[in-house]
């Protein structure tokens, strides 16, 4: 069985998880802290909309919005930040 929450890649600060579509913002940051603790006071957060649009500016050329996952229709992929 797949997990709700799965870490994909993980640096310093940043982090991409593979979710289940349909969980809560809550359920989302309460189960990537637990699949893949952070390390940090406040642990996995995920990326407003201000620090997305900032982000946007900085590296125009990345993508930091949800996208689809492409092996199960049912999940998509985020970054949060710590």
């Amino acid at each position: 069985m797949t997990k709700k929450v799965e870490c994909l890649k993980e640096s310093l600060c940043m982090a991409q998880f593979c979710v289940e579509k349909g969980l809560s913002d809550e359920e989302v940051v309460r189960l990537a802290n637990e699949v893949s603790p952070s390390g940090t006071e406040n642990g996995w957060q995920l990326l407003s909309e201000e620090r997305k649009i900032k982000m946007k500016k900085e590296h125009p050329d990345l993508n930091f919005d949800d996208v689809d996952c492409a092996d199960d229709p049912n999940r998509k992929h985020i970054l949060m930040e710590c």
